[in-house]
């Protein structure tokens, strides 16, 4: 099976997700072909607007067959977020509707425990086994840091449904 999808986010940082989908896929479909792309609209001289339009103009531009829509959840209730999804997921044309979406929507803070756990740095950069000490902004991990990591963030990174 080729997985070829394209990541739909709110900003260019959230391209620092890619690693991490392309881990997920390739534990869950090992055999397959991946190729992933990032939404980058930002060179285009008519914008999509919405979600809806996003969509639609990645299948115009992108040779896809899957697409993961992240959205954070910011101050909104997530349920807000996933409806907000699946009405965009409603508007598209039929031909649209057959492909693969794949929905993520990190809770809050989610971003700040990637940044504090070295593991999932290591791993998200592609390189798990390194040895070079990480660079922590301000010198070492803040006592806040770890205690965030500790209490807060045991367990998945992010869930897909």
């Amino acid at each position: 099976m080729n997985i070829e999808y394209l990541l739909i986010c709110d900003g260019t940082s959230d391209r620092a997700l890619l690693p991490i989908i392309n881990h997920v896929l390739k534990k869950y479909f090992p055999d397959s072909y991946i190729s992933a792309n990032w939404a980058d609209f930002r060179y285009l001289l008519r914008k999509p607007k919405g979600l809806a339009e996003k969509i639609k103009t990645a299948f115009d531009l992108y040779e896809i067959n899957w697409i993961f829509i992240h959205r954070d959840a910011e101050n909104e209730n997530i349920s807000k977020r996933e409806a907000e999804i699946k009405e965009a997921l409603e508007n598209l044309p039929l031909a649209l509707q057959s492909k693969v979406f794949v929905t993520l929507i990190p809770i809050k803070m989610m971003e700040a425990w990637l940044l504090i756990d070295e593991k999932a740095i290591r791993k998200a950069a592609g390189n798990p086994k390194g040895s070079r000490q990480p660079e922590w902004q301000g010198g070492t991990e803040s006592a806040q840091a770890q205690r965030y990591r500790k209490s807060s963030c045991q367990g998945s990174a992010f869930s897909i449904a």
